[in-house]
């Protein structure tokens, strides 16, 4: 159950929804460098890597931004759920992805639908804590995990609001 939550980092996948091959390379450090042809297929990449990298953290952090933490840790974070949501970060995201430049929107969306293929490809085998939080909320999925909602522009944000110093996401 443990290398399921590696992501792939040799090899070749043939991921659905990229206009032409894209190379990911690790450098030294194993930072994943992203080659493309177009920044259609680099943003798809890019979420792609991202999500495979860290999805649980991009999923809680969704949660956190739209005051849903209770929804994957219980009761416990009704009080914190209730704060966050008088922040307005998820009306926020919404006036700043309304006033995104075309092209902005469009890396965005792009970036979500890389999210999105890496969820596709996943059903069944999530990594241990979807699989944890699926259990201990109820969740469907069972040891197959918890399956994250799709993910879309409006629930990528950047570093103006949000939990730290890390990029928010929101629903």
């Amino acid at each position: 159950m443990g290398a399921r939550a590696l992501p792939q980092t040799t090899g070749t996948l043939h991921v659905a929804g990229l206009g032409a091959p894209v190379t990911v390379y690790r450098d030294a450090a194993g930072v994943a460098q992203i080659v493309a042809d177009s920044p259609d297929d680099l943003f798809f990449a890019q979420g792609y890597v991202h999500a495979s990298e860290r999805m649980w953290q991009m999923e809680v952090f969704r949660h956190i931004g739209s005051g849903r933490l209770a929804e994957l840790f219980g009761k416990s974070q009704v009080d914190t759920d209730r704060f966050i949501r008088t922040l307005g970060w998820r009306q926020a995201a919404e006036r700043d992805l309304a006033a995104a430049p075309a092209d902005v929107r469009r890396a965005l969306d792009r970036y979500a639908a890389g999210v999105n293929a890496w969820i596709a490809g996943q059903q069944g085998k999530m990594p241990l804590a979807f699989v944890v939080a699926g259990l201990q909320s109820g969740a469907a999925g069972g040891l197959g995990g918890y399956t994250p909602e799709p993910w879309a522009a409006r629930r990528l944000r950047g570093l103006r609001e949000g939990p730290g110093v890390e990029p928010g996401w929101e629903p």
